[in-house]
């Protein structure tokens, strides 16, 4: 049997064998399916399809590279005419068409190392420096797409064009070799990209490393006239914090309960960054995935407030999981949580009660004035929000209920048995509420304590980061909003609200542009 029966056998050995495997192994088949049939035109892209499509576009260049090289090398020192009787040509032609065949396969490598030395020193001094071990990954499954091309293509120029057959041994065995290094790490590299599509964080992201590289590019800043996105007195404290979560990502561990808030600066800036943390999460390799489960790849969860809200099992679905990291993002501090949850976190936090904003005050004074409702209750809805009725009313409440008003200061602490009585009077007091309002109370009441079950619950602890919206270019405005909510987020995340207070990342408040001249007129 003649060495080209052998190398048809081997060809049709290597299609049966990819038939087998799609049969045999469902995903490789949907896969397939779902990325090579159907319009582009009516699907959106997804980052499993975009990173399988530049897989494939370095294993096709790979192939008309040797092909076209290849083709050349071989005719040149084949021929016996003087059609390439070029200096150049009549140089090769002597030249072992062995060693001129290897020059393609030694510049990709060349390549690959110029882009890993590139990006290190392009952004090895960046304010949070990424972790270049997945470039030298990357470099590794981009150089085996190339080679698994370059080989296939050195297999069939040998077939038809070479005519010298121990080289067909070589390229079937580098081509299952390449094969091999594709479908091992490069299932990893497609369980990161299904990770990220499955955390619903935009597309249009930006990497961590390249955010801070352009903070600290002083010639950027002084083009743009925008200074350090961060203030001054906190600039580093601010970079500390998101290394840390950085490296928390990178480790793959996970080191107990951390809750960050974002606020301040531009919204733009505020989500970006945001949405950069996630990927952090999204991107890591992780080795154990090889066969996960469709809940397992869902690592990171990004959604807005009032998806949270609207629709909790977009977190809570996921808390049995294994969940690394939720983004809350655009918690609009003018919005006040519902009264009971207040009242929760009031019971754990006392000192929140000294920050509840004028509309929450005013919620609860709408209840201490409401006379439909029984003398007890009011004098509790008055009692907790620190209202100061007239005398005559309060004697007279008092009265009703046969306690005695002598002494009674609206601002002191409640006690535990007030609070339950408080909460038991706000549920009986949605009752009154038209059906309409009541529903929707409800069902912000749930959603909380679902988002609540999410993060306390979860099989093991999340870094969850939560962007605030809503707050005055000043500050000093509106600082009971925030404070209210910061409690609020505290609360939920199940840690004390001290610790919280060293996780706030804070933008600088954005300077406003001045107001343009009116136009003169004639």
């Amino acid at each position: 049997m003649t060495w080209k029966k052998w190398a048809w056998y081997i060809v049709a050995g290597l299609l049966v064998t990819g038939v087998i495997v799609l049969v045999v192994i469902p995903d490789a088949r949907k896969t397939l399916w779902k990325n090579a049939f159907g319009s582009d035109e009516l699907g959106h892209y997804t980052a499993e399809y975009t990173w399988l499509a530049n897989q494939m576009a370095h294993a096709m260049m790979g192939f008309f590279i040797i092909v076209c090289w290849g083709s050349y090398v071989f005719t040149l020192q084949n021929s016996t005419t003087t059609v390439f009787e070029l200096r150049f040509s009549r140089w090769l032609r002597f030249r072992r068409a062995d060693v001129l065949m290897f020059w393609p396969f030694l510049f990709i490598i060349l390549k690959e190392i110029v882009d890993v030395v590139s990006d290190y020193s392009k952004y090895s001094d960046a304010a949070v420096p990424t972790g270049f071990g997945n470039l030298v990954l990357d470099s590794v499954m981009d150089i085996s797409c190339w080679y698994l091309g370059m080989f296939l293509a050195l297999f069939v120029l040998s077939i038809f064009v070479d005519g010298q057959g121990y080289r067909i041994p070589a390229a079937i065995a580098m081509l299952f070799v390449c094969l091999a290094v594709v479908v091992w790490h490069g299932k990893i590299w497609i369980n990161e990209k299904r990770t990220f599509d499955a955390s619903d964080l935009p597309m249009n992201y930006e990497r961590l490393v390249l955010i801070t590289a352009r903070w600290e590019d002083q010639a950027t800043r002084d083009t743009d006239k925008l200074p350090h996105p961060f203030p001054d007195d906190k600039k580093e404290h601010q970079l500390n914090l998101i290394r840390d979560i950085r490296k928390n990502a990178d480790s793959g561990e996970t080191t107990g309960r951390k809750p960050y808030v974002i606020f301040g600066g531009d919204p733009r800036e505020r989500t970006r960054l945001a949405v950069s943390l996630g990927c952090e999460y999204a991107f890591h390799l992780r080795y154990g995935d090889w066969s996960p489960k469709k809940e397992d790849l869902v690592r990171v969860v990004y959604t807005t407030a009032a998806r949270a809200i609207d629709l909790p099992e977009s977190i809570s679905g996921y808390a049995k999981g294994k969940l690394d990291c939720v983004i809350i993002n655009d918690i609009n501090v003018t919005i006040d949580p519902p009264l009971e949850l207040i009242v929760m976190a009031t019971e754990r936090y006392p000192a929140l009660k000294q920050h509840f904003s004028p509309t929450i005050k005013q919620k609860f004074n709408l209840l201490a004035n409401d006379e439909t409702l029984p003398p007890k209750e009011r004098i509790l809805f008055a009692k907790f929000s620190g209202i100061a009725l007239p005398d005559q009313q309060w004697r007279l409440l008092h009265n009703l209920t046969g306690t005695s008003a002598d002494g009674f200061d609206p601002k002191i602490d409640l006690r535990k048995a007030d609070l339950d009585d408080t909460k038991l009077a706000l549920s009986k007091a949605k009752e009154k509420l038209p059906p309409r309002e009541q529903k929707v109370t409800e069902k912000r009441n749930n959603a909380f304590a679902k988002i609540q079950s999410a993060l306390t619950e979860a099989e093991h602890s999340i870094t969850t980061i939560w962007v605030l919206s809503g707050l005055p270019e000043d500050p000093n405005e509106a600082p009971d909003a925030k404070e209210t909510w910061l409690y609020i987020i505290a609360y939920l995340t199940g840690i004390d609200r001290t610790e919280l207070d060293k996780n706030l990342i804070e933008f600088r408040p954005i300077t406003p542009a001045p107001k343009p001249k009116p136009i003169s007129q004639k």
